[in-house]
């Protein structure tokens, strides 16, 4: 709601219209404004961008007279203070510490370097490892079978996925309790992990199902893994369990025209093969030959 003096402010304004020659004179005043102040913010964006190339050639002239940590710091400091707005630089160099201007006390800063530096770790652990078998989740997993299939186009490196699914978890949640359960996968998890070669890894899909991604490996070599692992989960042993522990495995090999979906799906079918044949036993995706 305008006021009654704004009111007649306005109805005087529209009784007594700016004249063409005031508003063309306005309007050249704010374009000038205007290319003023753009020019004087280049001539600054200009000036910073000068110091960084000075900054730049000082250092490759530099190296060929080393210098200290301190002495670089004393000689630019205050270039690198007014280029990023800081009050204060410090300088971590091979354990040597040096500051300039106002700067927090440094043991302060270590302590909040160390904690930046662990609270990253624990976000890369979330990020890329299952928190109950501490192998590589689902999706860490998939990048590696990604990238995999990125060097299996360009060239031409054979490499596979075995998918495989605990037989009668269910039962032996439902038996023996979730606890075990998770006794079982993390046992499992441990004992195939600590077989595989150094360029295979091992990911858990979900569930109870876990994916291992081998590289350099043909359907034949796939095939023979996937004995070697399931034999091997026979041998395992789990306090409180007293039942066989076994696996049914799907194997694909990689082919031309696979995304990581399609070969995963693959395996994932040869899998369920494996279940239907009775469980405990090394299914090859078709396409593949053992």
């Amino acid at each position: 709601m305008m006021r009654p003096n704004q009111v007649d402010r306005f109805r005087s304004a529209a009784n007594h219209p700016t004249p063409p020659p005031v508003r063309d004179a306005v309007r050249a005043l704010v374009q000038m404004t205007t290319q003023r102040l753009l020019l004087l913010r280049a001539r600054q964006e200009a000036r910073f961008l000068q110091r960084v190339q000075d900054s730049l050639v000082l250092a490759s002239t530099a190296r060929k007279e080393p210098r200290s940590s301190q002495q670089l710091l004393e000689a630019q400091a205050n270039t690198w203070m007014e280029l990023f707005r800081a009050d204060g630089i410090t300088l971590w160099i091979n354990g040597s510490v040096c500051s300039a201007g106002k700067t927090p006390e440094v043991d302060h800063l270590e302590r909040e370097r160390k904690a930046l530096a662990s609270a990253n770790q624990r976000l890369e652990q979330l990020a890329h490892f299952d928190p109950l078998t501490q192998v590589w989740n689902r999706y860490r997993i998939e990048q590696a079978i990604d990238a995999e299939l990125v060097a299996a186009q360009r060239y031409g490196a054979q490499f596979g996925v075995l998918l495989f699914d605990v037989d009668h978890f269910k039962a032996i949640n439902d038996t023996y309790g979730h606890a075990l359960g998770d006794d079982v996968l993390v046992t499992l998890a441990h004992q195939v992990e600590a077989s595989l070669r150094g360029c295979d890894h091992l990911g858990r899909w979900g569930g109870e199902e876990f994916v291992v991604l081998a590289r350099h490996a043909d359907c034949t070599a796939l095939a023979g893994l996937a004995e070697r692992l399931r034999v091997l989960i026979t041998t395992l042993h789990v306090e409180g369990l007293d039942t066989p522990l076994t696996v049914s495995v799907g194997v694909a090999a990689w082919q031309p025209e696979d995304s990581c979906k399609t070969l995963v799906a693959r395996a994932d079918q040869a899998m369920y093969r494996a279940k239907h044949a009775g469980r405990n036993r090394v299914e090859v995706a078709e396409g593949g030959q053992a």
